[in-house]
């Protein structure tokens, strides 16, 4: 398409597909996958918009992609992510963008919905993934609020996708955010935090992902009022307000790495 952003002519969703077949039954089988309103998914491009967890590691993204490609949903959903990840990952030839992975940038991500494209962003970035152990059942954006301009501008519903589990796959004890601001990476490579977990290899945490009903109402919004700050706030507080509803629910009556008793 005209104006497609390089990041995007090259994605290959037959690679993706090979990629998830091979990877995801590993993924589901060590942290005992549980997928909850896949019925919700919509027929047509949109915005996902998910809470992260497990630092690095972020198994919760990783299920969740693999199970919509598996499933061969359409359209194909590319996924934002941080490019100094892209970066590393082209680097070392391990084929990131290919497969759907893009770099987090406004260019990718309205390229990407306007070419027809549904797309995966995580609001509460890199700050989210490194929170304290007892905030696990906390979903926050930071402030964030991008991604519902994002969703007004493309003229798409937004996909809700709470996990709960990802932020017991590992334990941080710290999150480094002194760090990346003494050494100016912050500034430089985007980076928030840099935490230090335990353990090395992630814990098998029992992982359950729920796709809420889509929020049509980011389409019955004027273009006019995507960089509105009283609609953003309005939105975005009602978007996390259901997710957070939605993680109490998946919190009940859970027990650390076990999951639902």
């Amino acid at each position: 398409m005209e104006n497609t952003p390089k990041d995007i002519e090259n994605i290959d969703p037959a690679l993706a597909y090979k990629l998830a077949t091979k990877i995801l039954p590993k993924l589901e089988k060590y942290f005992r996958a549980e997928y909850k309103g896949l019925e919700n998914i919509p027929k047509r491009n949109f915005l996902g918009v998910g809470n992260h967890g497990g630092a690095y590691y972020t198994p919760e993204c990783y299920l969740w992609a693999g199970k919509y490609i598996i499933d061969k949903n359409e359209p194909f959903m590319l996924g934002l992510t941080h490019s100094l990840g892209v970066d590393v990952m082209e680097k070392m030839q391990i084929p990131f963008v290919r497969s759907g992975m893009i770099k987090g940038d406004y260019k990718n991500a309205i390229g990407a919905l306007n070419s027809g494209y549904a797309l995966m962003v995580y609001p509460g970035g890199d700050r989210e993934t490194a929170k304290p152990f007892k905030e696990r059942y906390t979903i926050d954006f930071y402030g964030h609020k991008g991604y519902i301009s994002l969703a007004i501008e493309a003229g798409v519903p937004i996909l809700p996708v709470v996990a709960v589990g990802g932020h017991e796959s590992v334990l941080t004890w710290y999150d480094g955010a002194e760090v990346t601001e003494f050494f100016g990476w912050k500034k430089k490579f985007r980076l928030n935090v840099l935490p230090f977990t335990l353990p090395a290899v992630p814990l098998p945490a029992q992982i359950t992902i729920s796709v809420l009903p889509a929020f049509n109402k980011t389409m019955e919004v004027d273009k006019s009022l995507a960089r509105d700050p009283e609609t953003l706030a309005k939105l975005d507080a009602e978007l996390l307000a259901l997710m957070q509803a939605e993680m109490d629910e998946l919190a009940k009556g859970r027990l650390p790495w076990v999951g639902k008793i």
